[in-house]
């Protein structure tokens, strides 16, 4: 999916440098500035995969 609409890349941090380096990230998919803080790109990546995983086990039970 790297290179197409469907890949999602989260970025948090300085966002002077995310913005100097968009035009490079929105090659490789869709580029998500959430925030400032450094830890949201790996909270909001850790709360989709609680989710997926949960209703994964769930069919599976």
């Amino acid at each position: 999916m790297i290179g197409t609409s469907g890949a999602l890349a989260l970025y948090s941090g300085s966002e002077k440098v995310f913005q100097s380096y968009q035009p490079m990230l929105k090659g490789l998919g869709a580029a998500n500035y959430l925030g400032k803080d450094p830890g949201l790109a790996p909270l909001y990546d850790l709360a989709l995969l609680s989710a997926m995983y949960g209703m994964r086990a769930s069919v599976l039970s």
